[in-house]
């Protein structure tokens, strides 16, 4: 019986061993392979020392442990935890964890060590500029600030306002708005700075004169002899040179002597000589002056003249028996020459000359023949005394002279330039200047300066027509003892 059971036993130990090798327990076959005991006793009578499980032993030896030793590990050393630990840093386990940071931390918000520090507020921020959540946010700029107006540090300054505006200049918005002009300023009224000054009130208004509405109206106009003015009692705005003016009174200035040809004088004094535009031969220009062109002596019939020369004799076209005519033209045809009676000149006082009825035939029959004469100043021969052109002027126009009111006052002038024919009528133009308006006077008369007339040629000086120029200043002044005078009507 001995037999078998140690041939289970050797089965059993196979299996065993079988069973531990693909369990994973890593024991290894007994280093003495297993001999059949033949005697059915322990034959080396030996036990092992530390039988392991599955080995098969002698029988009599303390049998192996039937469940596997426990293998345990070796101790190890003791968890340190570290005092501070970083935020983000590895512990140990059952260690205090360590701190986290906080994602966005707020201006003067308390972070652990070693976490990113919140942002700093700026204690001034400008306007527009960034700053932290948190923060105090920048003051704004105002859109359309006021002059004046404070405004935060950074932001434009607002417009200032002009001390002094003119009348439509632009001002910004909250400024005191500019004065503005009247439409109408009478005289001496008060304008703002910029506006077109009121018109001025003449010391003295002529009879006739246009004066601004709001002036004393010119007194009607009345004729009398000329008379000494007595000095204002005020100081003249313009004294003119030469002008008697009250003691205190700021002097008028003084004339050059000599002025040349456009040379600046003050007002009031003579203008200086200008150069005619075209002068006439023989007529005297100042120096500096392109001297006029020279007449011819005879000229010829047909022959160009310089203007202002005597004009060439004109051949007639049918000569009468015995006219005289021009060198060069055609002889008349002979006949006997008729004896013209001579011509008496008028008398002073012209008497006035009586109208014709147009259709009275029978009166003045003998001017037949002068109605159908081929010279047309025939008549002008027979009605005035004297040769037409070369005792007295005959123009049909008003020529272009030196002459100009700009020069003088205001008043009547002859023009000497055409041997007092033309005459110029002078009055203000109300810009400051002087405009003129010119006649003739008919043919065979000249203006009277001395009586702003125009009366026959043979009973006016025109050489001596300037010494009266001076007669225009008392056109208007009434005389102290006058009716027209106002202390005189009372």
């Amino acid at each position: 019986m001995r037999l078998p059971i140690a041939k289970l036993v050797l089965v059993i130990g196979c299996a065993t061993v079988s069973y531990s090798q693909q369990a994973g327990y890593g024991y290894l076959p007994p280093d003495i392979p297993f001999r059949p005991d033949p005697t059915g006793d322990n034959p080396t009578g030996a036990c092992p020392p530390n039988p392991r499980p599955g080995q098969n032993i002698p029988p009599g030896c303390p049998r192996p442990p039937t469940t596997p030793p426990v293998i345990r590990p070796p101790p190890k050393d003791p968890v340190v935890c570290p005092p501070n630990p970083r935020p983000g840093q590895q512990v140990p386990p059952g260690c205090p964890a360590a701190p986290t940071c906080p994602r966005n931390p707020r201006p003067g918000q308390q972070v652990p060590p070693g976490c990113p520090q919140p942002p700093v507020c700026p204690p001034n921020p400008r306007p527009g500029q960034q700053v932290p959540p948190g923060c105090t946010a920048p003051p704004a700029c105002p859109t359309n600030p006021r002059p004046g107006q404070q405004v935060p540090q950074g932001c434009p300054q607002p417009p200032s306002c002009p001390s002094n505006p003119r009348p439509g200049q632009q001002v910004p918005q909250g400024c005191p708005q500019p004065p503005s002009c009247p439409t109408n300023p009478r005289p001496g009224q008060q304008v703002p700075q910029g506006c077109t000054a009121p018109p001025a009130c003449p010391t003295n208004p002529r009879p006739g004169q246009q004066v601004p509405q709001g002036c004393p109206t010119p007194r009607p106009p009345v004729t009398r002899p000329p008379v000494t003015r007595p000095p204002p009692p005020s100081c003249p705005s313009n004294p003119r040179p030469g002008q008697q003016v009250p003691q205190g009174c700021p002097q008028p200035p003084s004339c050059p002597s000599n002025p040349r040809p456009g040379q600046q004088v003050p007002p009031g004094c003579p203008q200086p000589p200008s150069c005619p535009t075209n002068p006439r031969p023989g007529q005297q220009v100042p120096p500096g002056c392109t001297a006029p062109p020279a007449c011819p002596t005879n000229p010829r019939p047909g022959q160009q003249v310089p203007p202002g020369c005597t004009a060439p004799p004109a051949c007639p076209t049918n000569p009468r028996p015995g006219q005289q005519v021009p060198p060069g033209c055609t002889a008349p045809p002979t006949r006997p020459p008729v004896t013209r009676p001579p011509v008496t000149r008028p008398p002073v006082t012209r008497p006035p000359v009586t109208p014709t009825d147009p259709h009275d035939h029978d009166h003045h029959h003998d001017d037949h023949h002068h109605h159908h004469s081929s010279d047309p100043l025939d008549w002008l021969r027979e009605s005035v005394p004297g040769e037409p052109g070369d005792d007295y002027p005959i123009f049909g126009v008003v020529p272009n002279t030196a002459f100009s009111c700009n020069d003088h006052e205001q008043g009547y002038y002859a023009d000497p330039e055409t041997r007092c024919q033309a005459f110029h009528v002078c009055s203000p133009d109300g810009f400051g200047g002087s405009i003129g308006i010119s006649f003739l006077c008919p043919n065979g008369t000249i203006f009277n300066q001395e009586h702003f007339t125009c009366e026959w040629w043979n009973q006016v000086n025109c050489d001596t027509t300037q010494q009266f120029y001076q007669l225009n200043d008392a056109i208007g002044v009434v005389p102290a003892d006058s009716p027209y005078q106002v202390e005189n009507r009372k």
